[in-house]
């Protein structure tokens, strides 16, 4: 685990290597710090070695502006959203999971896809990093579970991503 504390920063973050030594890191750090902003550095990379990355954003408003902010942010990668307002006859997924090489989802919509792994294999299978947003809500009774259960299927489908 790694804990960010007084003196550190981004960028002694960016050099120490930890993020791009091919581990999962917990990264735990002060609102502001800019642990999104690090996420997304880590997103571009991956994608620029045309893998693929999910970003499991904790609520789909949030999901939304990071769909939006990446779609711009990162010309050259399809970014998709997979919440639960998507996936129906009437609002398709902008982009298609097989698709999209930056996956913004909600862990409900994760759940779902380790569930059907059968249907996702593919894409799955190309994922190098998956960013946990709001990890300490694996301790909230309500969604605390399937956020267990979603990570540990999906590392057990593709036990060489990083989270």
């Amino acid at each position: 685990m790694s804990n960010v504390g007084e003196g550190f920063s981004q960028a002694s973050l960016m050099d120490s290597g930890i993020l791009r030594a091919g581990v999962s890191v917990v990264l735990q750090a002060p609102t502001g710090f800019g642990k999104t902003w690090l996420s997304e550095q880590e997103i571009k990379e991956a994608v620029r070695q045309g893998l693929k990355a999910i970003y499991l954003a904790p609520v789909r408003v949030l999901a939304e502006d990071l769909c939006t902010r990446w779609t711009t942010a990162m010309p050259e990668a399809s970014v998709g959203i997979f919440t639960g307002e998507y996936g129906t006859d009437d609002r398709p997924y902008p982009v298609a999971f097989e698709d999209a090489d930056v996956l913004v989802m909600t862990p409900e919509r994760l759940d779902l896809c380790t569930r059907e792994w059968k249907k996702h294999l593919g894409w799955m299978a190309k994922v190098d990093l998956v960013v946990v947003d709001e990890l300490h809500t694996l301790a909230d009774g309500r969604r605390g579970a399937r956020l267990e259960g979603a990570i540990s299927r999906f590392t057990r489908l593709n036990p060489m991503a990083r989270l």
